[in-house]
């Protein structure tokens, strides 16, 4: 029988002002059978994650696999705030427990709802978003999950 280990990604970005802040999702088990596929999911939650935010991927960490980038880049733009982040809201599947994320250094231009902070589920980057998070994550119960909306909050948020 092969060695199973849960799997969980951790991405961590840094700031405009070199604040780091990170990020876990718990995904499957990950064993000899699925690890390139689940490999294949992290990388699309890697991207999906980049293309809204703002912030720099300082690194992430998947069971398996360590995967480091250059701590002394920073983002150009000043917006890169840790505290500006992308609340993911969802339900697992199972149970219909409410699970939450929220990812760093959000960039919401042209990505919500007019004069609200809800993300607009039909943009490009956030569909990727939602798509590779409910690919890849799962509950703390180990059930999927289906995100119900992704909302843009700050420090007070």
């Amino acid at each position: 029988m092969a060695e199973v280990v849960r799997g969980s990604a951790i991405f961590t970005y840094r700031d405009y002002d070199d604040e780091a802040k990170s990020l876990e999702v718990l995904g499957v088990e990950i064993d000899d059978v699925n690890y390139a596929a689940q490999t294949t999911k992290t990388d699309a939650l890697r991207d999906a994650i980049n293309g809204v935010v703002y912030g720099e991927l300082n690194g992430y960490d998947v069971v398996a696999r360590r995967g480091r980038q250059d701590p002394k880049v920073l983002p150009s733009n000043e917006e890169a705030q840790r505290e500006h982040q992308w609340l993911i809201q969802g339900i697992d599947s199972v149970t219909r427990a409410v699970v939450t994320a929220r990812v760093p250094c959000a960039n919401p231009v042209g990505r919500l709802v007019a004069n609200t902070n809800e993300a607009d589920m039909t943009n490009g980057d956030i569909a990727a978003l939602k798509t590779a998070y409910e690919d890849y994550a799962i509950s703390p119960d180990g059930n999927p999950i289906t995100v119900q909306k992704v909302l843009y909050v700050s420090r007070n948020g």
